[in-house]
């Protein structure tokens, strides 16, 4: 089984961000049903169909990321003359010196300006 990789900080994130489902989106999620039920016949209500869609993505989420700080290795950057996972590396033949981590799959996103580990394949033509 694939163990996947995080930083410590990628941990950290994550837990957060599940506290956050568990709670306040969780409430305010069976809040929406709730009041949506009290307004409804059950059949063709669309507001009362996107608040369970909603509150059933919320916990599908809370699953997912339960199952994967459960599974996950914590792993951080190790001697500074290493490139490896947790890494900060500049890439010095950009004009604008960018600054990359090197990031799980996981935890990679493009607004964070991350390349992911494992990376996926890349053709030598470019």
């Amino acid at each position: 089984m694939h163990q996947p990789q995080l930083t410590t900080a990628g941990h950290l994130r994550l837990q957060e961000q599940l506290e956050t489902l568990r709670g306040d989106s969780r409430r305010e999620a069976l809040e929406r049903v709730k009041t949506a039920r009290k307004f409804c016949d059950f059949r063709e209500d669309v507001t009362y169909v996107e608040a369970v869609r909603e509150q059933e993505r919320i916990e599908t989420k809370i699953i997912e990321l339960e199952r994967l700080l459960a599974d996950a290795v914590i792993v951080d950057a190790g001697r500074p003359d290493v490139v490896t996972f947790g890494s900060r590396v500049v890439i010095r033949e950009l004009p604008d010196g960018t600054k990359r981590r090197i990031a799980s799959s996981v935890s990679s996103r493009p607004i964070w300006r991350k390349a992911r580990f494992p990376s996926p394949p890349r053709s030598a033509a470019g």
